[in-house]
């Protein structure tokens, strides 16, 4: 930059020295002079100076450019002396100008960082408003801040209400399982206590000692039956399933039903082919129709009409008013529910006008 300033300032020069010859006026500032090669002024350090461009340090080691050049007209060489130093008044500031550079480069810095936080807590709060509402728990209806939004928000909302609503229905799944399990348990053991309390009886006959250790065995075998089951739901590998007849299961279930269905005086209509079997296994089997069976003899009136074949069985009754409502009469049937999702059978229940319908839709096992 400053070769080329004193190539410019020469060439002015040398184009004016062109009409007025030695009488020119040079370039005299506080960092620009101009020399004859005769001017006394001329220092002695350039005065041996070839014609050219030359950098010099002068006796305060202050870099001074130097550019000699031969006027035509008088034939004299010329010297401009630029001082580098005070060509710029920025070298006087120079420590104040990197500070105040600091400085400001501080001040962006901070001022960004404080709006990189303003931006960020503004595109994060609605991701800390969703959290919040989660994480205040499942009882707020579904609903979470940000669900009527149309971007990744509410996308995250609508999914985070609908996982809330299968967990709350899972949950409330889980909670009737388990009340339908106790109910499943406590049947036999009320058997079994009221034959204990029997035989300790001090004047009991033979006949009634053997009629309570038989309803204390069958009493055993059911609650075994049940335990069999639900271990059976909570295991994930598959069970050998072996070909069941249906006929004699119902025969036996609903032998035990006999005083029950006495004293709902209900008529029991059978109609299937005694020859049908299912792919099971005869402890599930029983557990499905003895919670069916009870369910229809207890919240039925009038008839319990009961169609099976190879591919479906059904239970058709009507029921009291009072009996209408599907958790009241369902006593049981998540249990059935669950029996029929693992063996791939399909479960309907249905009511209309007073008459309640349970269907299964037996899997087809080919092999």
């Amino acid at each position: 930059v400053l070769k080329q300033h004193l190539e410019n300032e020469m060439v002015r020069f040398l184009i004016q020295a062109e009409h007025t010859g030695k009488h020119t006026p040079l370039p005299s500032t506080s960092y620009l002079q101009g020399f004859w090669q005769d001017n006394p002024a001329l220092p002695e350090t350039i005065k041996d100076f070839p014609l050219g461009y030359h950098e010099v340090m002068d006796k305060l080691y202050h870099e001074e450019h130097v550019l000699v050049r031969e006027v035509p007209g008088p034939n004299e060489m010329v010297y401009f002396v630029l001082q580098e130093s005070k060509f710029s008044s920025i070298y006087e500031y120079q420590e104040g100008v990197y500070s105040l550079l600091l400085l400001i480069a501080g001040i962006v810095v901070m001022a960004s960082v404080l709006v990189a936080l303003v931006i960020a807590r503004m595109w994060a709060k609605p991701v800390t408003d969703l959290a919040q509402d989660v994480s205040e728990g499942l009882n707020m209806g579904g609903v979470y801040s940000g669900y009527q939004r149309r971007d990744e928000i509410g996308v995250l909302s609508r999914a985070f209400a609908d996982l809330v609503q299968q967990l709350k229905k899972l949950l409330v799944n889980e909670k009737s399982f388990t009340r339908y399990a106790s109910h499943q348990m406590r049947t036999p053991l009320a058997v079994i206590r009221n034959s204990l309390s029997v035989l300790r009886l001090p004047s009991i006959s033979e006949e009634k000692r053997q009629r309570s250790l038989q309803r204390i065995e069958c009493a055993c075998d059911e609650a075994e039956r049940i335990v069999e089951l639900f271990l059976w739901l909570g295991r994930e590998e598959e069970v050998a399933l072996e070909p069941v007849f249906i006929a004699p299961l119902l025969q036996e279930t609903l032998a035990n039903f006999k005083p029950l269905i006495a004293g709902q005086s209900i008529d029991i209509r059978l109609q299937g082919d005694p020859n049908v079997q299912v792919l099971a296994l005869p402890s599930l089997v029983s557990v499905v129709l003895d919670n069916l069976l009870r369910n229809g003899i207890s919240y039925g009136r009038d008839y319990l009409q009961v169609e099976f074949s190879t591919s479906n069985l059904c239970m058709t009754n009507p029921v009291w008013e009072e009996a209408k409502d599907v958790d009241q009469y369902g006593h049981g049937l998540e249990i059935v529910r669950r029996v029929c999702q693992r063996l791939d059978w399909q479960l309907q229940v249905s009511e209309s006008e007073g008459v309640f319908q349970v269907c299964i839709g037996f899997a087809e096992h080919k092999g």
